[in-house]
């Protein structure tokens, strides 16, 4: 409730910021040639504000996204804030 107050009071950004999913993009950019996402290693927001590296558990699972960075960053690409998208123009 106070999120909501609070993104009523406050001035807008310069740029706005509307996340979108993946498959959207995709969609998006998909006509103009060969598009591939990678990982930039960010958990989500969520994931990043719920769970602490320090604990048992927390440093199991940020060890495991880093692996995911390191092994599979196409998927880890999906899982987190930023991906780097790199576009093939179509000749």
């Amino acid at each position: 409730m106070l999120g909501v107050i609070a993104n009523h009071i406050r001035a807008k950004p310069p740029l706005p910021y509307k996340p979108m999913p993946l498959g959207w993009l995709r969609r998006q950019l998909a006509p103009y040639g060969l598009l591939e996402f990678v990982t930039a290693g960010i958990a989500s927001w969520a994931v990043h504000h719920r769970v602490t590296e320090f604990t048992g558990p927390g440093r199991v699972l940020w060890r495991l996204y880093a692996l995911l960075d390191r092994r599979l960053p196409r998927v880890s690409a999906h899982l987190g804030c930023y991906v780097q998208m790199t576009l093939q123009k179509i000749a």
